[in-house]
């Protein structure tokens, strides 16, 4: 049965990022709910068969025989790369016949998400809206078993159709189905790198004393709490972040330099230079160190108290909304420490002026805002890292001191 009409409720659509709602004020203007929209008698395979500029997407969306993959009763979005597009990167229609099947599905099933999202849906949003798509993998666990492991995208428009934090252009005609939308697209969709967090710090020597800084605060901060609890530590986090997914403006050796601190134990100094642990009146609350203070400056959107599905991509920095004292505030990592007590804990401010971000990390107005570093469109990432479990990028800036 063909659909007549079809009902977005984007609230529901998204049901994990309505848990951010108590914190956001009214006039955000988070995720509202989309009207409903009548669609065309076509089901998204003969709309796309039609679309002159899609052929390419069309001819491998064929080869892999999704048509009957996609349901009439269930509603899917489809970012499909133009015939230009494809070309840009070198696919072409010899490729797409020759290609194993299995790369091929890889490629395209990234392209198709489920649920029918409309531009509304995609435009009132401060972050990307988390997609499942049809790309999946069957991944071993625990007891010989496997489990079905279901690829995300993130999309939001902003003058251009973003995916994953890149621009793919802006799409002046959303091709409206039965069971849906297409969207053309300037480019395809990159998958994120599959290294964690922890990985891409570890692995990068100008990330050596950031990673120094992060052993000693976990190290003063369990001494403090007076037994071992991982959970709450920021190696557990950095490694194994997934029902939040942090940004984390990483400092590099420069910027700790630059700040004073020469040396590991110059670092260890610091963090160890205050009281730690519950403070000695009530024991309501637990007092972080300085360390952690700082360190926490540079994570957005990291908090036990907001775990829904967010990321934050540099191109998000770029939209004034970030400003929301949700997402550009560091709350801390609640688990099994009661309440919260770090020294610094105003917003970082966002600004931009063309396409690079800016920060205003500071109250002190000597201080001038810091452009926060940003590739060269097309060049392998290597100051912003788009990581399995969230966002780094790299700054040659530590907020210290935070507050004059």
């Amino acid at each position: 049965m063909k659909l007549q009409t079809i009902y977005i409720n984007t609230i529901m659509l998204f049901s994990s990022l309505a848990m951010l709602s108590s914190c956001i004020k009214s006039t955000d203007g988070f995720i509202p709910k989309s009207v409903s929209i009548r669609y065309e008698e076509k089901g998204l395979a003969d709309v796309l068969a039609g679309e002159k500029n899609l052929t390419l997407f069309n001819q491998a969306f064929t080869r892999l025989s999704l048509a009957g993959q996609l349901s009439e009763n269930t509603g899917y979005t489809i970012f499909a790369p133009t015939d230009s597009a494809f070309n840009a990167v070198g696919i072409t229609a010899q490729l797409i016949s020759s290609m194993p099947v299995s790369d091929l599905r890889k490629l395209i099933t990234l392209h198709i998400a489920m649920g029918a999202v409309d531009k509304p849906a995609l435009e009132n949003t401060i972050t990307g809206v988390g997609l499942n798509t049809l790309n999946q993998d069957t991944v071993p666990t625990a007891n010989n078993g496997t489990t079905i492991r279901v690829t995300q995208i993130y999309a939001r428009m902003g003058g251009s159709v973003y995916l994953n934090g890149d621009a793919k252009g802006a799409v002046k005609t959303i091709i409206k189905a039965s069971n849906g939308f297409i969207y053309p697209i300037s480019g395809t969709i990159k998958q994120f790198d599959s290294r964690t967090l922890l990985d891409a710090i570890k692995s990068d020597p100008e990330l050596s004393l950031y990673y120094e800084a992060v052993i000693i605060g976990d190290s003063v901060r369990q001494a403090g709490l007076g037994f071992e609890d991982k959970s709450i530590t920021d190696v557990n986090i950095l490694e194994n972040a997934t029902s939040f997914m942090p940004t984390v403006l990483a400092p590099t050796n420069k910027a700790f330099l630059d700040a004073g601190f020469n040396t590991v134990d110059d670092i260890r100094q610091f963090a160890t230079s205050g009281y730690v642990g519950y403070d000695l009146a009530t024991g309501a609350y637990f007092e972080y160190s300085k360390l952690d203070s700082v360190l926490e400056r540079h994570v957005l959107y990291r908090s036990g108290n907001l775990s829904a599905n967010v990321r934050i991509f540099y191109s998000d920095l770029l939209n004034p909304a970030i400003n929301n004292g949700v997402y550009n505030t560091y709350f801390g990592p609640g688990g099994s420490l009661t309440g919260i007590e770090l020294k610094f804990q105003k917003p970082l401010i966002f600004s931009a002026s063309g396409n690079d971000a800016y920060v205003k990390w500071t109250d002190d107005v000597v201080e001038s805002l810091l452009r926060i570093p940003r590739d060269s469109p097309g060049n392998p990432p290597v100051l912003n890292h788009n990581l399995s479990n969230g966002t780094l990028i790299k700054v040659d800036k530590l907020f210290y001191p935070a507050v004059k």
